[in-house]
């Protein structure tokens, strides 16, 4: 994550146009751009067998693999019918234990991408008083945000597959507020 403010240098008292009348500085002075912008990995993947086969009180027991490698590259809605290869892993059998370990070593979950930013305007009319307007757009970009992929190998019809975004974690559309703001 980085964030990053600039307040542009133009206007009254400033390095361009420092000179400038008071009604064009009106107009050119007082900008300022902010901006957030994230990037995060997803967390390591868990598969899960869809419950106890082996008659043990245990909470969960892991699934079996075949041993080949389930990573799948590439972009997120290109393979939301098939985040991973399903068909490495399969249900353990009734009082047996699976291989597969508590997470995947080289598959996560989606991550995000994001760009939020703003652009404010400060507006003196007189000396003790500022008037800001502000316009922020979240989610600049309109990047997707997807939710984790079904990881119950006991559920055919979604495992493996990205079903929904994840609106937890960011705004699923881009979103974009005007408004002002009174310092006296």
């Amino acid at each position: 994550m980085a964030s990053a403010t600039y307040e542009i240098p133009i206007g009254r008292g400033r390095k361009f146009f420092g000179g400038v009348p008071r009604a064009a500085d009106f107009i050119i002075g007082g900008w300022q751009m902010n901006g957030i912008a994230t990037f995060q990995k997803g967390i390591p993947m868990a598969i899960s067998n869809g419950g106890n086969t082996t008659g043990l009180n245990s909470p969960g027991i892991r699934p079996t693999d075949n041993g080949q490698d389930p990573y799948m590259g590439g972009d997120i809605a290109s393979r939301l019918n098939q985040y991973f290869v399903q068909s490495v892993f399969s249900q353990t059998p009734n009082y047996a234990f699976g291989n597969v370990g508590r997470f995947l070593p080289n598959v996560r979950q989606p991550g995000q991408h994001n760009l939020d930013f703003s652009l404010f305007k400060n507006f003196k009319p007189v000396e003790r008083m500022t008037i800001q307007f502000r316009a922020e757009a979240f989610n600049l970009t309109n990047s997707m945000t997807w939710a984790a992929p079904g990881n119950n190998v006991a559920s055919p019809g979604t495992f493996g597959v990205v079903t929904s975004q994840n609106t937890t974690l960011s705004s699923p559309n881009r979103t974009v507020q005007l408004g002002l703001k009174l310092y006296y």
